[in-house]
């Protein structure tokens, strides 16, 4: 009995771990620091994806941004919408922020128009005490990414396993101590 515990102990902190990692390592499409009208991403598969704001911790977002994914060769829109859990991650040693997600069905090339980029705000911290008191970041210091969104569910699906896991160890390690 006791083996099967210290088997499944481990499949679950393997498992908890790699559901992470896997969605925080997700594939970045393209990289754009000059917003033209030739920002051009070729999506391979079909899936979610996101926008990144990279270089920047918080995003005040206004009514007036329109992000929008076009694809060249159906004359087919697709536009992103808000996300309400916006994961951060690292993307060359800079903080990264998902904030727009889109479903795209179709592979193809695809043309990036963002509407209202320079109403929007960058700030360096989260925290509203400080963004009250300090000017926001310049926004020609941010750059988008476009890549494969972070599904939030996988993410605590592992976090929950993980927590089951250290549950059990501590169970099995009381266990181990009686004998």
């Amino acid at each position: 009995m006791l083996i099967l515990e210290i088997f499944l102990l481990i499949f679950l902190i393997i498992t908890g771990f790699y559901l992470i990692f896997a969605q925080m390592f997700k594939n970045v499409l393209a990289e754009f620091k000059d917003f033209n009208e030739q920002n051009i991403v070729e999506i391979k598969n079909s899936g979610e994806y996101s926008i990144c704001f990279v270089g920047t911790k918080y995003v005040k977002h206004h009514n007036s941004f329109k992000s929008e994914l076009y694809n060249i060769s159906n004359n087919v829109n697709f536009n992103f919408r808000k996300i309400l859990f916006k994961p951060r991650l690292i993307y060359k040693n800079e903080i990264a922020i998902e904030s727009y997600k889109v479903f795209i069905p179709t592979e193809g090339k695809y043309q990036l128009k963002l509407n209202g980029f320079e109403n929007l705000k960058f700030y360096s911290s989260m925290l509203i005490s400080e963004r009250i008191f300090r000017n926001p970041i310049n926004s020609s210091k941010v750059f988008i990414l476009i890549k494969e969104s972070i599904n939030v569910k996988k993410i605590l699906i592992g976090l929950f396993l993980i927590f089951i896991s250290f549950a059990l160890l501590y169970d099995v390690l009381f266990i181990v101590k009686d004998f």
